[in-house]
């Protein structure tokens, strides 16, 4: 049950707050999921397996450094990437979340922080 004319009576019931939160990774996720992102793409699986199966030299007729060299590059850049994006989208959700709107309080409109 949502009550719309107490603020008080929905705290009770701990709902989500208003905050707005786009941002796909969080300092704590972002490698594994970075990663992940990552070798989900069939290219940089398939250039992951050309790699490993490159350190064998038995089967190998190439150096290893050929083939992890651009691999390390391309996923590098891509999640630095990646990073500089969602660092954007975390700005752009925090001044969202800091910018004042109204919001009806049973009676009257009040003015306060999206996020509240």
């Amino acid at each position: 049950v949502v009550y719309v004319t107490t603020g008080t009576a929905n705290l009770e019931s701990k709902f989500k707050p208003n905050a707005i939160s786009t941002g796909k990774y969080n300092p704590a996720t972002f490698f594994p999921k970075g990663l992940y992102e990552q070798f989900r793409r069939v290219a940089n699986m398939y250039f992951l397996s050309v790699a490993v199966i490159s350190l064998f030299e038995a089967i190998s007729p190439i150096k290893p450094y050929t083939i992890w060299s651009p691999l390390v590059l391309v996923v590098g850049l891509s999640m630095a990437k990646e990073a500089v994006e969602d660092y954007a989208r975390h700005q752009q959700d925090h001044q969202q979340n800091i910018s004042l709107t109204e919001r009806f309080n049973g009676t009257s409109l009040v003015r306060c922080e999206w996020r509240e």
